[in-house]
């Protein structure tokens, strides 16, 4: 079980950031008030993951997602959501979109969970065995990039989570 809980802080070993030009797009949530276009950008959140032989789901509830820079955390995503992690095997899938990031330096992504479920099912599609982890630090899971990102003004940036669920649970 203690490896178990390590799957929340190593389940995002592998961050990717692209950046793409464009901009618009709706918005799941922000913190602050409307800034002029030049001092806000387009955030996307996406999640992907590789396939795990171990469990059929790996239904993780999401109840918030932020931006960690110098300034105040900037909310990308707030709400509960869960997501079978290991339906994303091969694929990412948007998650979460903010048209209201403000432009700037940030060098962390706090995920917040406030559920984990480990699923095996029967070749009937029942439930064999589910797992609920304990989470640490009240869910909360600070994810460190390789380095600073930038946030560029009228600009738009997905960042993709990847979750390895079959290297992160032993």
């Amino acid at each position: 079980m203690r490896q178990l809980l390590k799957f929340l802080a190593l389940s995002a070993a592998l961050l990717t950031i692209a950046a793409c030009g464009g901009g618009g797009g709706g918005s799941s949530g922000s913190s602050g008030s409307v800034a002029p276009l030049a001092q806000v950008a387009t955030v996307g959140i996406a999640l992907t993951d590789a396939p795990s032989p171990e469990y059929d789901q790996v239904l993780a509830t999401v109840t918030s997602v932020q931006l960690l820079g110098n300034g105040a955390p900037v909310t990308v995503f707030s709400g509960a959501e869960t997501i079978d992690l290991l339906r994303l095997a091969g694929y990412s899938e948007l998650f979460a979109v903010s048209d209201q990031v403000p432009a700037g330096t940030y060098n962390k992504i706090r995920l917040m969970l406030s559920n984990l479920e480990l699923v095996t099912l029967n070749p009937d599609g029942t439930v064999d065995k589910s797992i609920t982890a304990k989470l640490v630090a009240n869910g909360k899971i600070d994810l460190n990039p390789r380095g600073p990102f930038v946030v560029a003004g009228g600009s738009t940036l997905v960042i993709t989570l990847d979750f390895d669920v079959k290297k992160s649970l032993k």
